[in-house]
């Protein structure tokens, strides 16, 4: 149990440090298209949902039910997104553990000039 516990919270970690890495560069990708009509669900949020799409692959990360959403408080400055996923257990189901739920918080806003920052 031990072993098994330790393989798969390892495999954990990495599709949560996979979910962070493509939760920040779509917030980063949505910041970064906001023009002069702030964050709209057409344009930003399109260009967001897909950058973090291409950076998190389910079944490479063998997760089910992965969700990401992001919304703008202050019409463009800041964008700030969720993702959650569902990672399937390998050795730990023999123990009657199925699923880790993975989530993770993001955030990019508008500094200096015309740098963003996560």
């Amino acid at each position: 149990a031990l072993v098994g516990g330790g393989i798969d919270m390892s495999r954990a970690y990495r599709v949560e440090n996979r979910l962070q890495s493509a939760c920040d560069s779509a917030v980063l990708a949505g910041r970064r298209a906001v023009g002069s009509n702030g964050y709209r669900p057409t344009v930003e949020k399109l260009q967001a949902d897909a950058y973090f799409a291409t950076n998190f692959d389910e079944a490479s990360m063998e997760a089910t039910s992965t969700a990401f959403t992001s919304t703008s408080p202050d019409n463009g400055k800041t964008v700030t997104g969720t993702a959650s996923t569902q990672l399937n257990l390998a050795v730990m189901r023999i123990f009657g553990f199925q699923k880790f739920n993975l989530a993770v918080e993001c955030e990019a806003s508008m500094g200096v000039g015309n740098s963003d920052v996560v």
